[in-house]
């Protein structure tokens, strides 16, 4: 192909720009042809991965995809080439979307790179980064998307995250705890949230509570079933009492 024999001709191909389908054209090939047991290739063909794999040329190897232009497009490794920069392509295009459609299409693509082994790690970074995001919903989507790709919000955020001032998070981070009950730590925190100013909140923790009624969810429950002005959270701390006790269970 043209690309191969001007590429090599060159005296640095660092240097040489191609276009975004060309370039894909590229990555496919090399995708056919990195193996190879001479050290001194194998990172030669590493660079030139790094150097082809940018967000313009994953995105033609995705047109052509679609298209059923070829069996192999090169995007599964320019995925591995270059992780952290489509990571935070797509994560940066999910915090500057302005429409409900384009949020849930950049939110989806993100699970579905979270899904990635390769991938995961680079998007968990990521997305850890933004639970210290000044704009509430990005940090709502953070903590969505840790637990969403198997993640999880790391433990010493949890208890920072349920007092945010914005209902959302907190209501993030109670349905992700809801997921840890067997967690004490986890446990404590929900209990707090019994008593949290959003209803939401409180019937989420009043449930998650419920699949793990251990002394103090139980005394926490009665005392806000006690108190509790909406009907919903009031009931739903009721019927989380009915359930059995762990105690009880154990023995």
């Amino acid at each position: 192909m043209a690309w191969h024999a001007s590429l090599t001709d060159s005296q640095d191909f660092r240097t040489y720009r191609l276009g975004a389908q060309e370039a894909a054209a590229a990555l496919a090939e090399l995708a056919r042809a990195r193996r190879s047991s001479d050290p001194e290739v194998a990172q030669w063909l590493l660079t030139l991965g790094r150097h082809l794999g940018t967000p313009c040329t994953l995105d033609a190897a995705m047109d052509a995809s679609r298209r059923g232009v070829t069996a192999e497009t090169g995007l599964p490794l320019g995925l591995q080439m270059r992780a952290d920069d489509v990571v935070g392509v797509v994560a940066s295009r999910l915090l500057e979307a302005e429409s409900l459609v384009a949020r849930r299409v950049h939110f989806a693509i993100l699970i579905a790179l979270g899904g990635c082994e390769g991938l995961r790690e680079a998007l968990a970074d990521q997305l850890n980064r933004l639970l210290g995001h000044a704009q509430w919903f990005a940090v709502r989507n953070a903590v969505t998307l840790l637990s969403a790709i198997g993640a999880g919000v790391p433990r010493r955020r949890w208890r920072p995250l349920a007092a945010s001032p914005h209902r959302q998070v907190r209501l993030a981070v109670a349905q992700e705890l809801a997921r840890r009950t067997a967690d004490d730590e986890a446990r404590t925190v929900l209990i707090s949230l019994l008593d949290d100013a959003d209803e939401g909140v409180r019937y989420t923790a009043a449930v998650a509570l419920g699949e793990n009624v251990g002394a103090q969810a139980r005394q926490a429950l009665l005392r806000r079933a006690r108190v509790e002005i909406d009907a919903e959270v009031a009931g739903r701390c009721t019927s989380s009492l009915r359930r059995p006790s762990q105690h009880r269970m154990a023995g």
